[in-house]
């Protein structure tokens, strides 16, 4: 009997675990890669910068030591979907041309 129990048991954990990869598994997905923004502000007091991209939509990211405003960045759009689906800016590197 106990045995039979360890078995559901440890067959039921089994299960479970290799359920939960796959949820996770597309929870970011990149929109569009090496997109290049316009740094237009740093707030020194919070260490986030907006950044302006190409068709004059506007994101905040995490200000880095590389931004300066004014310059140029390469970033990542990426589109989180947990709750609600919500575009962010990740990845950011100085531009070169």
């Amino acid at each position: 009997m106990r045995q039979r129990l360890l078995s559901y048991g440890l067959l039921a954990a089994v299960l479970a675990i290799g359920l939960v990869p796959p949820v996770y598994a597309n929870s970011t997905a990149p929109v569009y890669k090496d997109d290049v923004f316009t740094v237009e502000s740093i707030d020194a007091k919070s260490h986030t910068a907006t950044l302006e991209g190409t068709d004059g939509q506007t994101f905040q990211t995490y200000a880095s030591s590389f931004m300066q405003s004014g310059k140029k960045v390469k970033c990542d759009l990426v589109e989180e979907a947990v709750v609600e689906p919500q575009v962010q800016v990740q990845n950011c590197e100085p531009w070169k041309r």
